[in-house]
């Protein structure tokens, strides 16, 4: 995200980093909750929530969801993973392909490694459009559904949002 950033002097991005491997949606909604308390948002400011349907209840996720809305962020979820939305950057993965494990080992094949502690950017930067065409296609229920219901990522809807705040 930071190659946004040097592009635009009108956009900022404040990454929230994960803490004692607290990644659950629920401690992601606190991380966002306390950054507002802390520091200035304001009007034309844009929170979003970005996480993974993975292992999480229904009830769980339903309840983040409503929670962020309310405090004015908008949801950037993965189903089942973020893996998913880096795929898309490289090719639109085959259906069978729906669990974590599966989306995993489909990138290793195609970028010959892969480190989800330590991404190698320049192999999904030049593809972010491919990103989002690829998205859009494997979730055509966008808008309907608050995340993916089957398999899909609306992190292209954070990623359209950042192409707009460009020069």
């Amino acid at each position: 995200f930071r190659v946004f950033c040097n592009q635009s002097s009108r956009l900022k991005l404040e990454i929230l980093p994960t803490r004692d491997g607290r990644s659950a949606p629920t401690h992601v909604l606190t991380r966002l909750r306390d950054y507002i308390k802390e520091y200035d948002v304001g009007p034309g400011d844009e929170l979003w929530l970005v996480f993974d349907v993975d292992r999480w209840e229904e009830r769980m996720l339903s309840q983040v969801a409503r929670d962020a809305l309310a405090i004015g962020a908008q949801l950037a979820v993965s189903n089942p993973c973020f893996e998913l939305w880096l795929l898309y950057h490289h090719e639109s993965p085959d259906a069978e392909l729906t669990t974590s494990r599966q989306l995993s080992m489909r990138l290793q094949q195609l970028l010959g490694a892969y480190n989800k502690s330590n991404l190698d950017m320049g192999r999904f930067e030049p593809h972010v459009e491919q990103a989002i065409e690829n998205a859009q296609i494997d979730d055509p229920m966008e808008g309907e559904d608050r995340w993916p219901q089957t398999r899909g990522s609306r992190v292209h809807v954070l990623m359209r949002s950042i192409l707009e705040q460009l020069p």
